[in-house]
């Protein structure tokens, strides 16, 4: 190297301005902040993708718990359809067991005219002596 004040001149004749041993250090400064960037970058880069899949994750989760409370108050419902089914099943057989009891009143109502009736004519008969 050749050397004028502080000018010097590399084997390419280059010109450098700093002394030899401070432009080993500044190569190895260059180096290294280069290398840190590329790390850097890649951390950027793997740091987006993670943040990519944490929202994919989120949006499932959200179509999920959405999907969930959807299926929730669909069975909701459907619990409230089958009580409401159920109880007026309940309703008509109650009617119809009160027709049915109704019926035996009326049965039991003839009946006990039917006896009224015969009971008569056997005491006009008795009495009267005819049919």
């Amino acid at each position: 190297m050749n050397a004028t004040n502080d000018l010097t001149f590399d084997e390419e004749q280059r010109v450098h301005i700093l002394a030899l041993d401070q432009q080993k250090e500044a190569s190895q400064i260059t180096a290294t902040s280069k290398q840190y960037r590329e790390t850097l970058n890649q951390f950027n880069s793997i740091s987006t993708q993670v943040i990519s899949q944490i929202e994919d994750l989120a949006k499932q989760t959200e179509n999920k718990r959405r999907r969930a409370l959807g299926l929730r108050a669909l069975n909701a419902s459907s619990t409230a359809a089958s009580d409401f089914t159920a109880a007026l099943g309940r309703a008509k057989l109650s009617s119809r067991q009160f027709e049915l009891e109704a019926a035996k009143m009326e049965v039991q109502a003839f009946e006990g005219y039917a006896t009224v009736v015969k009971q008569t004519k056997t005491a006009v008969v008795e009495i009267f002596g005819g049919q």
